[in-house]
């Protein structure tokens, strides 16, 4: 378990090496620029709620696992912190990109696009 006081960035870095993506992947997926997830991970920048939605959603992490001292044991249930209750967190910190019918889906022609080396 990571230590209590880590910071976002720091978060979002050791969620995308365990993915094994670099970051002009993960950037390019979530249609930002490398430099802005590097100063992300560097904790020089704090993302929207909407990068940071789409950063989870890439990572495979909800978003809470971002944000707190909440750490996902590589099932599809969160590690939630004593006397939490787990169904109540599992709605708060939900998985999955957010629907939405404002952003249309990106075809993935311009997926392989961005990241193509």
């Amino acid at each position: 378990m990571e230590p209590p006081h880590t910071r976002l960035g720091d978060r979002v870095k050791r969620y995308r090496r365990a993915t094994g993506r670099s970051q002009p992947v993960i950037a390019g997926l979530c249609g930002i620029s490398e430099r802005y997830l590097s100063l992300i991970e560097g904790n020089k920048k704090v993302p929207s709620v909407d990068v940071l939605s789409r950063l989870a959603a890439e990572l495979g992490v909800p978003i809470g696992a971002l944000l707190n001292d909440i750490v996902t044991t590589g099932s599809t249930e969160p590690t939630v912190p004593n006397g939490a209750v787990p169904d109540v967190a599992r709605a708060l910190i939900g998985y999955g990109r957010p629907i939405s019918k404002k952003t249309p889906a990106v075809p993935v022609v311009d997926l392989r696009e961005r990241v193509a080396v």
